[in-house]
């Protein structure tokens, strides 16, 4: 008899790995391969705030107790090369990406953006008045203002464990 094979009733998502010994599909919560009865490692999930792995199935994470929820268990979360990007070509709007844990750096980010733009505005209003030593101190303060922001969100997103990203709720 021959396996049951992926279907549209079936998605891939569902799929937790392969047999190690026939290489068939095993569904999440299998205990044993469908195909050749091989049992399987018990499946886990890992955790998005400390990135340990608990059993899956559980509801709370057994190292710091968060709360694991249906999207963090199949694993369809973020990726962690395309916050680092965004963080590169971007700055601040890297974290629109993550936006559900990181809102408060992005409106910090938009802040300091505007703040940002004001400045350039009473630059440019200094110079055309003839007064260039305030105008190059204000042009100091925006390139501190913009280099900082950028720093910030790449060591942000760059120092975040992987699975972090992976395990991002996108419920």
């Amino acid at each position: 008899m021959r396996p049951p094979q992926p279907t549209d009733s079936l998605l891939k998502e569902e799929l937790m790995s392969f047999c190690s010994r026939c290489g068939a599909a095993v569904v999440v919560g299998s205990r044993f391969c469908n195909s050749c009865g091989n049992e399987v490692a018990t499946p886990t999930q890992m955790c998005s705030y400390c990135g340990s792995a608990s059993p899956f199935g559980v509801h709370t994470c057994r190292s710091c107790g968060a709360p694991f929820s249906a999207s963090t268990s199949f694993g369809r979360g973020k990726s962690k090369t395309t916050s680092v990007l965004l963080a590169v070509f971007l700055a601040h709007w890297t974290w629109l990406n993550t936006y559900k844990r990181d809102a408060w750096k992005f409106w910090i980010g938009t802040g300091l953006l505007v703040v940002n733009i004001v400045l350039s505005l009473v630059s440019y209003r200094l110079r055309l008045d003839g007064n260039f030593s305030t105008a190059t101190a204000c042009s100091g303060w925006e390139v501190i203002i913009a280099v900082g922001l950028w720093v910030w969100a790449v060591v942000d997103v760059s120092v975040k464990n992987a699975n972090w990203y992976r395990n991002f709720p996108n419920g």
